[in-house]
């Protein structure tokens, strides 16, 4: 799903509900939504059921492992994070 497309499905909703996440795609658990996130993650990983690398933004190449510059062929992605 892109950001476009949340956001659509977004203004859809009540604006003053509260923002929930599932623990996995079956429901079996939930927990508020605490906070959002930008960053990247390997572009091979984007689509699949596990996304094992995800690079915030807010960090550098440096704390993250990475030689400079590998961010650049990187996936752009917004996580959403849950309180628990």
């Amino acid at each position: 799903m892109k950001v476009r497309e949340l956001i659509e499905e977004l203004k859809k909703l009540p604006q003053d509900a509260e923002v929930i996440m599932s623990q996995d795609g079956e429901g079996n658990g939930h927990s508020p939504c605490y906070g959002i996130g930008q960053g990247t993650v390997p572009t091979e990983e984007v689509g699949n059921y596990h996304i094992e690398s995800f690079y915030s933004d807010e960090h550098t190449d440096d704390e993250c492992c990475l030689e400079p510059g590998e961010r650049e062929n990187f996936a752009k992605v917004v996580c959403l994070w849950p309180m628990n």
